[in-house]
């Protein structure tokens, strides 16, 4: 009886937090973590600062897992899109056109999560999730290598350098508001260098 009640307890306390991240997620998207405080969190949330500290021991810890559930839902939609069916090409677009769009439909949260200045907790989740990328990225690859849609070449440096090409662009449009037709010209840039890189003439 003990048990279960302690289980129970520590539901309502896991599920509290995770309301309290989506919340905060939800005020990096209007801000990036600049924007986001334990002060701003508590008052959204409804409870006292030092309830929020009792989920969080500080800011630095709430922005790393505001980053880890914010990015994981980022990195999940592009590692979908890599299992579909279809030839390596066809994923492989698709999943650079819907990182650089989703990344331009949420300006600020994009901002925050790749570029933003952080703290080292948060950054080596940054590094961490880039590897993600990447690793996704490769897998694709490595099958157009094999079904000779690719060049032959190092699928790893190849999934580095597409990653690091995508964010690097998305620099300027993440910093000011982009018209549709310009977004649609950008993204078939990027979808079309990445591609001149890897692909078979």
């Amino acid at each position: 009886m003990v048990y279960r009640a302690t289980e129970k307890t520590k539901a309502r306390k896991e599920a509290k937090r995770l309301a309290l991240i989506e919340q905060a997620v939800a005020q990096i998207q209007l801000g990036g973590f600049n924007h986001l405080t334990m002060e701003s969190l508590a008052q959204a949330a409804g409870i006292a600062v030092g309830t929020v500290y009792k989920y969080f021991e500080s800011k630095a810890a709430l922005c790393q897992e505001v980053f880890i559930l914010a990015t994981e839902k980022e990195v999940s939609i592009i590692a979908d899109i890599a299992k579909e069916k279809g030839s390596a090409r066809l994923r492989l677009e698709k999943a650079i056109v819907t990182f650089s769009r989703r990344a331009m439909h949420a300006q600020k949260q994009a901002y925050a999560l790749i570029f933003e200045p952080v703290h080292p907790n948060v950054e080596r989740e940054r590094l961490k999730y880039r590897a993600a990328y990447a690793v996704i990225f490769e897998q694709v690859i490595q099958e157009g290598i094999i079904n000779k849609e690719f060049v032959d070449q190092s699928s790893s440096l190849a999934a580095t350098a597409i990653v690091g090409i995508i964010a690097e662009v998305l620099i300027r449009p993440l910093s000011q508001p982009i018209a549709e037709e310009r977004e649609a010209e950008l993204l078939d840039q990027i979808r079309q260098f990445c591609l001149r890189a890897i692909v078979v003439k």
